[in-house]
């Protein structure tokens, strides 16, 4: 099971209250768990009062245990979204339950889903695919405060045999209500990384690799370095267009880069052959994001919701600081700097 890197923080109760952030006014309102849960929408789910239904035992669908070492967000007014993976069965559907409410999600993953598939990154909102079997949505109010919840899942068969229940960690952020985290809002494009202490490198710098040639019977051969009349050449070139992230003042956000790589094509050509082969590779997709003031952690949640039940999500916790103007991220030892346009 491929893990998810976010950040979460000691769970505390949620008090029926309502509070306004002193600098921009909005009023935010700590739900019981029994309002919160009527206030927010599963996607292809209803409401039922009562608990989640207790499991099967044999032959019933078995969820991943160690799902529960996770820790899953949701920003106000957008979704908490959490990959389901079974050790054993399938999963018709998901029972969901907010720990302390008095009723539960009962969601439906019979109707149509598909997922978008995205390749890893190595730099700022890193991507890489999780193989959920399906994903648990759950759409929350825009008012809610900023705290943690616990989230009781359990998956039922095609035979109505449900699997064990298994508790996640949620930490939910209102962006919006957050006068810390409106510095960071705005269109961000990358400008720069660096990797370690090496040097920085401008965005749109060619990456360029090279290798050894022999001509024989004029044709092109690999050959080692070194090797009686080898010639060098530029046998690939890969280049980073154009990224960028959109950071909006009420949590929501987009994400968005192009890539291009040349590869020269080696394979029975004539020695003065210097055809390239061009790949290029454009994506991006929807997000959700909170700075934590505290921590200065800046989390983004991806999203896709174009089909039903993502597959493909990605959760990602990364320092973060505004330095003359500019987004410094820092994600172990890379390090993205991003200017505002």
């Amino acid at each position: 099971m491929k893990k998810l890197m976010l950040f979460g923080f000691a769970a505390t109760m949620l008090f029926l209250a309502c509070s306004k952030d002193k600098d921009k006014g909005i009023e935010t309102k700590a739900y019981s768990a029994s309002e919160l849960t009527a206030a927010s929408v599963a996607f292809h789910g209803t409401i039922v009062k009562g608990d989640v239904p207790a499991a099967s035992g044999a032959d019933a669908p078995v969820l991943a245990a160690d799902m529960a070492n996770e820790k899953y967000a949701g920003v106000a007014g957008r979704y908490i979204i959490v990959p389901l993976f079974l050790e054993a069965g399938t999963a018709k559907g998901v029972y969901a339950k907010i720990d302390g409410a008095d009723s539960y999600f009962s969601v439906d993953f019979t109707k149509p889903r598909n997922a978008r598939k995205a390749g890893k990154r190595d730099h700022g909102f890193a991507r890489s695919g999780n193989a959920a079997d399906s994903c648990l949505i759950i759409k929350v109010p825009a008012d809610v405060k900023t705290g943690d919840i616990k989230l009781k899942v359990a998956v039922y068969d095609a035979a109505g045999k449900v699997s064990n229940t298994v508790t996640l960690s949620v930490s939910l952020y209102n962006t919006a209500a957050e006068s810390t985290s409106q510095a960071f809002a705005g269109k961000w494009t990358l400008s720069r990384t660096q990797e370690g202490t090496g040097p920085w490198v401008v965005r749109g710098t060619p990456d360029t690799s090279y290798s050894s040639f022999v001509c024989v019977e004029n044709k092109l051969q690999y050959a080692a370095p070194g090797t009686a009349n080898a010639f060098n050449l530029i046998t690939h070139i890969y280049k980073n267009n154009d990224e960028y992230i959109q950071l909006n003042a009420n949590g929501s956000g987009a994400s968005y880069y192009s890539d291009s790589s040349k590869s020269l094509i080696t394979y029975n050509v004539a020695c003065d052959s210097r055809n390239y082969e061009l790949i290029e590779d454009i994506g991006g997709g929807n997000l959700s994001w909170y700075y934590h003031p505290t921590t200065k952690q800046l989390i983004s949640i991806e999203e896709d919701l174009e089909s039903s039940y993502p597959q493909d999500i990605e959760v990602m916790s990364v320092s973060a600081k505004i330095e003359n103007g500019k987004l410094i991220i820092v994600d172990g030892d890379w390090t993205a700097e991003y200017i505002k346009k």
